[in-house]
């Protein structure tokens, strides 16, 4: 039973001196800021693993659509005329729906990004 009372002290220390560096730290680097709950720290992690992959989906189309770009350039140069001038065309809706691309997903990350900053206000005010 004493060892059982001093493994439950043993715990209860362990826990207080967890719960003072946590504070202290807090003091250090956040200071006036209010320690965040579980919810909106998961809240803050699920964004950025989102973002990541969105970051990651957005390099690998923009890479493909720059490899698109590469094979049309080349084709540019062997060719005359009107065919010259629909490539041209391609190129130009390429480029454009690339770009509409990274604007849709710039603003939905705009978007997710307002929404936790909303969670976050509300917790620290």
């Amino acid at each position: 039973q004493d060892q059982h009372c001093s493994e439950k002290t043993d715990m209860k220390n362990k826990y207080r001196w967890l719960a003072r560096t946590v504070r202290d730290l807090h003091q250090r680097y956040l200071g006036h800021m209010s320690l965040l709950s579980e919810e909106s720290l998961q809240a803050m992690l699920s964004q950025a693993m989102f973002e990541k992959t969105n970051a990651l989906q957005l390099a690998m189309t923009s890479l493909s659509t720059d490899k698109l770009m590469e094979t049309l350039k080349d084709k540019f140069s062997g060719v005359e005329g009107s065919t010259a001038l629909k490539l041209q065309d391609l190129k130009l809706k390429v480029s454009v729906q690339a770009l509409e691309s990274q604007l849709h997903q710039t603003e939905g990350q705009l978007q997710r990004i307002e929404k936790v900053n909303c969670v976050l206000q509300e917790e620290l005010l």
